[in-house]
């Protein structure tokens, strides 16, 4: 399966996860990434607006514990699925979209302090 397809297909799964929507099945050939995925979410943190996108430690602590052999395209899946998932849970709770955020100017910096 290519890799673009793949990554397609797990996205779509992830976010129909976070809206609730029924879940579609899961190829066999994809499940694996599917349980990795599916075991960070529980691990999940959350602040007062929603939940927070899982972080690089916690992928890696989670393969160094499982014994997961994981490759950095096997990474950048997993964080894709998640961005996927994130934009989807803000959206069925009505929150707010990702935005781009602003470049640090000097005068950004100055104002936070």
């Amino acid at each position: 399966m290519k890799q673009q397809r793949i990554h397609t297909i797990l996205k779509d799964l992830a976010s129909r996860s976070a809206s609730g929507e029924p879940r579609a099945m899961v190829p066999h050939c994809l499940s694996r990434y599917w349980l990795m995925f599916s075991k960070l979410c529980q691990t999940r943190s959350y602040h007062g607006s929603g939940p927070n996108p899982i972080c690089y430690q916690e992928i890696a602590a989670f393969a160094s514990l499982t014994g997961e052999q994981l490759r950095a395209s096997d990474v950048a899946l997993l964080r894709a699925m998640d961005e996927a998932w994130i934009m989807s849970a803000y959206k069925s709770m009505g929150g707010p979209q990702k935005k781009p955020l602003a470049p640090l100017t000097p005068a950004i910096f100055d104002s936070m302090f």
